[in-house]
């Protein structure tokens, strides 16, 4: 299926970020062909999780709600990057992630052991 993305975000000041400012719906190309089965969006971030697992974050990394790292800590990433730290790892024991909330600045995931994870 088609995936996009919607908004103009939080950045009132168009001189500075014109070149972000959507008016009509786009295509989110990181995320096509990865097999989409749900969406999640918070105040100012979204995120995306796939068939396999796999989450996928963008917007506003305040707090570190994208859960994961960004060039410039705290600014907002426009590109989808996966969060790498759901795979089996200290936080993550192997687990497969298959539900995800956005908060307003948080997320949170439900593993197929019922378990949940926040960040």
């Amino acid at each position: 299926g088609e995936c996009g993305q919607l908004g103009l975000g939080a950045n009132t000041d168009l001189r500075e970020e014109f070149q972000h400012v959507r008016r009509k719906p786009f295509s989110v190309e990181p995320l096509r062909g990865r097999g989409v089965c749900q969406l999640s969006a918070g105040a100012l971030h979204t995120a995306a999780l796939t068939a396999a697992g796999e989450v996928w974050t963008w917007g506003c990394n305040d707090n570190g709600a994208l859960g994961r790292s960004t060039e410039d800590g705290d600014v907002a990433e426009d590109v989808p990057g996966q969060v790498t730290g759901l795979r089996c790892s200290v936080f993550f024991p192997c687990a497969v992630v298959r539900q995800i909330s956005c908060g307003d600045s948080h997320m949170a995931a439900l593993d197929d052991c019922g378990r949940v994870w926040r960040w």
